[in-house]
């Protein structure tokens, strides 16, 4: 299985105002998945990850990314699990795997072992409830405000379980 590339540019945006609801909406907005899907190639296909921002001299990184997204119930060993699930499941799957590898090479690292599924599925969708509300967000606009979020949360010393 090899996940496709996105033909689209980087932060183009669709002209249509879509009427669903918000992980439908998201759908629409968020067409560009290039990154996202570059580092599901990283984790199946065995990539190097310069792509993504990731060390390809970095050997042990991978393997502790894996574990950490186990941890969390975001890792499955048949990456065709992403052909089964709804389009918008897999999308937010691959956001929270984002999140979880910009975490992993950030100084929040140390964050990550206290980290519950239950906190991180939660500023999820209260994200994807606040960022739809604006018409022209991106994909990057909504993964850069996700990421705010978490390290606010990191920030304030809350805890994560």
């Amino acid at each position: 299985m090899y996940f496709e590339q996105a033909d689209e540019q980087p932060n183009a945006r669709p002209n249509a105002q879509p009427q669903e609801q918000a992980a439908e909406h998201i759908i629409t907005k968020l067409n560009n998945q290039t990154k996202l899907n570059l580092l599901l190639n990283y984790i199946y296909k065995d990539g190097d990850g310069s792509e993504i921002g990731i060390d390809p001299e970095n050997r042990h990184f991978k393997d502790s990314f894996i574990r950490d997204l186990e941890r969390l119930n975001l890792y499955s060993s048949d990456p065709s699990v992403f052909e089964w699930m709804p389009q918008e499941q897999a999308l937010r799957e691959k956001i929270l795997i984002w999140a979880i590898k910009e975490i992993k090479l950030s100084p929040y690292k140390i964050y990550l072992n206290d980290l519950q599924e239950k906190t991180l599925w939660l500023k999820l969708l209260k994200t994807e409830k606040y960022i739809t509300k604006n018409e022209n967000y991106t994909l990057e606009d909504f993964v850069n405000y996700f990421m705010a979020c978490l390290q606010e949360e990191f920030e304030n010393g809350k805890r994560y379980r």
